[in-house]
């Protein structure tokens, strides 16, 4: 027998599930609803079908084909506009030559057709159609028949005054052929409200046969995850994918759930996806494909799409989650609520219950979703953050995205560019380096392939060979399974925030110049880099009183690229040196990056060493732990590395707005100066670059210490310390003492992207000019000390930081302005 599967509607009370596919590729336990349609032909001996398309009707045919994989042979038939579903199937006329069945390629039931033909038969009808039983039959056409089943009446769609019965017509029907013919060709008409009523005026015998199984329309968001519900807890005989591993849990081939992972039944994880750690899959749950879920996340009741990331901690509750949506660390999503595919969450955002957000849209950081997202993009802040672009690694910043951003930096540096590459050892910064390689070539640059290297040398390289820019990949410093793609100028620094902007409108604008196949160039080695970075750190360094003392040092090199230069540099300063994580051929992970510290200090103390030192995966940044094994704050760092400096290489400081008043005493007493600059790493590198100032540093650990080398580099800042400890003799721990005094707070406030402006106007204006600083954010001076406000370019949040005589003082004023700003962002500017 012969099949017609109506597949053309569009499932417009499903968007925005729908909006980027047709209704029948709408997932149910990850398989379309159109596969459920075919398999249940299949397995009711259905030997030939054919399918009614016009909506996205490509997205259809590109998913079955031919059947082969489906197991039924399929033919298409194409509407070029809307014909109805007798007008659809009278565009087939010609190839039904026999009894056929009509069935909606958009409903999930597990009916046995076989039981309908056989009673379509006995009864001699020329149409028979399928009926189930509803408890509110309104949404549907309910049909009156007698005893025999003899169709007596039609209702499409009754009032509750009209209602008489509770079965309804399913859109499934046996039909012969010889009823086409009194269907309209090429016009709109349809089955249940044209042609039935037609020929059952006719006298024509239709019957009606009540079925017994499974039949749901998912008609709606809400019936649609019913449906799941329904199929999962095992009250129909729809086909579920996979291999049950226990009672209720299925996992499709190549799903990895990692111990400790909390799966409760029922629930099905598809192929490929991964389930961290600590996560909880809650009963009726259906995972798709080529999942990310991240550790100690939580999903109950949902329905999450392929290639969706859920991150640490997420939530999702009784909801659908779209295709390729990111759910950053912290979001949650609540019953009912329909996220479309490639929409992203930022951290902390919440999305209530019942609202719909259409594809594509980005909700910002800490948001509260409380209504449908339709159309346009939420506020939108630029790519570039503090130090260059940063995503979830293979997720948001993908192979393709950075072929582009390769692309529009090899544009935006010009027609024969000279460009560095290089990148810490992880694997997600080596794949996402050569499709960055790849854009570049595209514009006719020339590469230079440094492969892993720490940036400083990538930086000293650019200058020392004269090379219009760089770019370097590594993980994020504060969250490891983030990638961080920073962009160099010719000096060697990270670009200028007006470099950041032209790049950012070559890409969204495409304006990519792509050169001939005679222009293109290649990717070259820089010669000697390595010696020549070595020589600048052993010419900085004066080694005697190193060579003399022999200090043992513990180095951690992160598995990082500084594994390559750390121990052998500080071996020939004269250092005996323990090094852990310095494997050069084996690729860091991000657990081997968060677990270091607590080995680094334990091996210090063991061993008895003079210091330790923890070098961050670019080599940029180190963390310092004094003999006794104490790892000291970004804050004591400082404080350390300003006094050292002002000892070996007296001269002005410089500092961001940020930092500790402490560092005006610690240069008081040394009989320098101090000048504030602005908290970007690229202005740490312009003020000792021109000679302003001889030393400048935060307290991320970045410290610049030479001009020969006007960069921040872990191993000379290293180096400096060890020079100062063997010079004086002084032990860490007591200078950390005698020059730092903890007495600052540091603290967040949410706020919107674009509610910035209002609330730094109203803090301005609150106090008089002469309290009010505003090199960078606004430093406010209050009673007992300063309150610094800056407006976070990563994240929609303000960074306070407040400083006082001690630090109890210092946090009660950082309670005080992160009251203040939530006050201003929670009340309207009215009146104002």
């Amino acid at each position: 027998m012969q099949a017609v599967v109506m597949a053309g509607g569009e499932g417009s009370r499903l968007r925005p599930i729908t909006s980027t596919r047709p209704k029948p590729l709408v997932p149910v336990v990850n398989r379309p609803i159109l596969w459920h349609v075919l398999r249940l032909l299949k397995r009711n001996k259905i030997t030939d079908s054919y399918i009614t398309l016009h909506y996205l009707a490509d997205h259809i045919t590109m998913a079955f084909g031919d059947g082969t994989d489906v197991g039924i042979p399929i033919n298409y038939s194409f509407e070029d506009k809307p014909l109805g579903t007798a007008g659809s199937v009278k565009a087939l006329e010609e190839n039904l030559t026999d009894t056929f069945i009509v069935i909606s390629g958009d409903v999930m039931t597990d009916f046995d057709l076989t039981q309908l033909i056989d009673f379509h038969k006995k009864k001699g009808a020329v149409v028979t159609i399928g009926l189930t039983r509803v408890e509110n039959p309104l949404e549907y056409g309910v049909i009156l028949s007698d005893e025999e089943g003899k169709v007596t009446r039609f209702l499409e769609k009754p009032g509750w005054s009209e209602v008489f019965s509770d079965t309804v017509n399913t859109g499934v029907y046996i039909i012969e052929p010889e009823i086409l013919k009194y269907v309209e060709q090429d016009k709109s008409y349809d089955f249940s409200k044209d042609l039935f009523p037609n020929i059952l005026k006719r006298g024509m015998p239709i019957y009606a046969h009540t079925m017994s199984g499974y039949w749901c329309d998912v008609g709606m968001p809400s019936q649609y995850i019913t449906a799941h519900h329904d199929i999962l807890s095992g009250k129909t005989k729809v086909e579920i994918p996979g291999k049950m591993i226990s009672d209720g849990i299925w996992l499709e081939e190549g799903a990895d759930v990692q111990a400790g992972v909390d799966l409760v039944a029922p629930c099905l994880i598809g192929a490929r996806t991964s389930v961290g750690r600590g996560a909880r899959i809650g009963e009726m749950s259906s995972i798709g494909s080529n999942v990310t879920i991240e550790a100690d996340s939580v999903i109950s009741r949902s329905i999450i799409y392929d290639f969706a990331y859920i991150g640490r901690e997420a939530e999702t509750k009784g909801s659908v989650i779209g295709k390729s949506v990111v759910l950053r660390p912290r979001s949650r999503v609540f019953e009912g609520a329909v996220i479309g595919d490639g929409c992203q969450l930022g951290s902390g955002s919440e999305v209530v219950q019942n609202v719909r957000i259409w594809p594509d849209k980005n909700i910002e950081s800490g948001a509260v979703v409380r209504q449908n997202l339709v159309w346009g993009l939420s506020w939108q802040r630029q790519i570039f953050g503090s130090r260059g672009v940063v995503g979830l690694a293979n997720i948001e910043i993908t192979p393709e995205t950075t072929a582009k951003l390769g692309a529009a930096f090899g544009t935006f540096i010009g027609a024969k560019g000279k460009i560095a590459a290089a990148r810490d050892t992880l694997r997600s910064s080596r794949m996402l380096k050569r499709s960055f390689i790849a854009g570049l070539l595209s514009t006719g640059s020339t590469v230079f392939n440094l492969r892993a290297a720490t940036i400083s040398m990538t930086r000293l390289g650019i200058v020392s060979n004269g090379l219009d820019g760089g770019v370097y990949f590594s993980a994020s410093p504060a969250e490891p399974e983030y990638s961080l793609v920073q962009f160099l100028d010719s000096k060697g620094y990270n670009i200028s925030a007006d470099s950041q902007r032209k790049v950012e409108n070559v890409l969204f604008k495409e304006d990519i110049h792509r050169s001939s196949y005679e222009e293109l160039s290649d990717i070259l080695n820089l010669p000697q880099i390595s010696e020549f970075y070595e020589e600048t750190i052993l010419s900085s360094i004066d080694s005697r009183p190193i060579i003399e003392a022999k200090p043992r040092i513990v180095v951690d090199c992160s598995l990082g690229p500084a594994s390559q230069t750390v121990p052998q540099i500080l071996t020939k300063l004269g250092c005996e040196v323990i090094s852990l994580n310095a494997g050069s051929s084996t690729y860091a992970t991000t657990n081997t990056i968060s677990n270091a510290p607590s080995s680094l200090k334990d091996i210090v103390t063991a061993v008895g060493a003079s210091a330790g030192f923890r070098f961050a995966g670019p080599g940029d940044t180190i963390r310092i732990v004094d003999e006794a094994g104490a790892m000291l704050s970004g804050d004591e760092s400082l404080a350390l590395m300003i006094e050292i400096m002002l000892k070996l290489n007296p001269g002005t400081i410089a500092v961001p707005v940020s930092s500790s008043g402490l560092v005006e005493n610690i240069a008081e007493r040394n009989h320098q100066s101090v000048i504030r600059i602005r908290t970007d790493p690229r202005a740490l590198m312009e003020i000792v670059g021109s000679g302003t100032a001889t030393f400048a540093g935060n307290d991320a650990g970045e410290f610049v210490v030479s001009r020969d080398l006007p960069f921040p580099d872990g191993l000379l800042a290293a180096a400096k310390v060890i020079e100062f400890v063997s010079r004086t003799g002084s032990r860490i721990s007591r200078v950390r003492k005698e020059v730092y005094q903890p007495r600052i707070a540091r603290g967040v406030v949410l706020v919107p992207w674009n509610e910035r402006g209002r609330i730094m106007r109203r803090l301005a204006t609150d106090y008089p000019e002469s309290r009010v600083e505003t090199l960078e954010g606004i430093k406010l001076m209050v009673d007992g000390g300063w309150v610094l406000i800056n407006p976070s370019s990563d994240e929609p949040v303000f960074e306070i930081i407040a400083e006082s005589t001690n630090s109890q003082v210092a946090t009660e004023i950082l309670r005080e302005f992160q009251d203040k700003v939530s006050e201003i962002v929670s009340t309207s500017d009215s009146g104002v």
